[in-house]
């Protein structure tokens, strides 16, 4: 009897810790996830270059849609192709991707694009992620030489006066799709300051947060689930609205 009864129960607990178990797969980088990830971004850049902006909304992620609403999406997409020129062709330059199988499922890409347009040549990068299966883009960014500029004249016054740090190396990239990934609409990294479309009144105080970088002040004080490592200290962020305001008014 005794026996019987511990067979009996190895077998339970033999099949709880089977069905308890995360079986996941791993698959980096396959040819087979790129080709997945290409034909979203193929119809995009088709739309892009006929310019029917209205019908780009749908390909995007509601985590991107939450921070950059449609009709921002649409007046970055309009002043993008104003500022750098039509499209007359992308090439994939290199990608990356990321896809789980099993109980944990996901899919990532990134996808690096060289643009050819009218007036600048622009490095496009393309993030997406799977959701409800489908593929649907999280984050669309432009780098060219036609979208980064150096900060106003009356604000880079305003800044090296108060703080007495020269900002000649502090580059602003206007319509940016980074401070969205971080689920904001501003932010400032090392001399780089990263503002989505239309939001150009957190300049001032993400200027002031370089002049913080500049100081030695900015540490890592959290950690979001990307792995990134962010400064919310509420002082720091004070005093960025305070001294920011402060130098746009000089």
């Amino acid at each position: 009897m005794k026996n019987k009864t511990y067979a009996t129960l190895y077998l339970l607990c033999l099949l709880f810790a089977l069905t308890s178990c995360n079986f996941n797969s791993t698959y980096l980088n396959r040819e087979e996830d790129k080709k997945d990830a290409e034909k979203v971004t193929d119809e995009f850049y088709k739309l892009l270059e006929k310019k029917e902006f209205d019908k780009l909304n749908s390909f995007f992620s509601p985590r991107f849609t939450a921070v950059t609403k449609p009709e921002k999406l649409n007046e970055f997409l309009i002043a993008t192709a104003n500022k750098l020129g039509e499209i007359k062709s992308e090439k994939l330059d290199h990608w990356e991707s990321k896809v789980v199988k099993g109980s944990n499922a996901s899919a990532n890409y990134v996808l690096y694009y060289i643009v050819e347009r009218t007036k600048f040549q622009s490095k496009e990068t393309i993030t997406l992620t799977a959701e409800n299966n489908q593929i649907k883009i999280l984050g669309y960014n432009v780098n060219s030489e036609g979208s980064s500029k150096d900060l106003p004249d009356n604000l880079k016054n305003g800044i090296e006066a108060l703080s007495g740090h020269s900002m000649d190396d502090v580059r602003v990239h206007f319509n940016s799709d980074k401070p969205a990934q971080l689920a904001a609409s501003a932010y400032a990294q090392g001399m780089n300051i990263h503002i989505v479309p239309n939001q150009k009144e957190h300049l001032p105080h993400e200027a002031w947060h370089v002049v913080e970088q500049k100081q030695g002040r900015v540490k890592a004080t959290a950690q979001l689930k990307s792995n990134t490592s962010v400064n919310d200290n509420t002082s720091l962020e004070k005093a960025a609205d305070e001294m920011g305001s402060k130098a746009a008014k000089l």
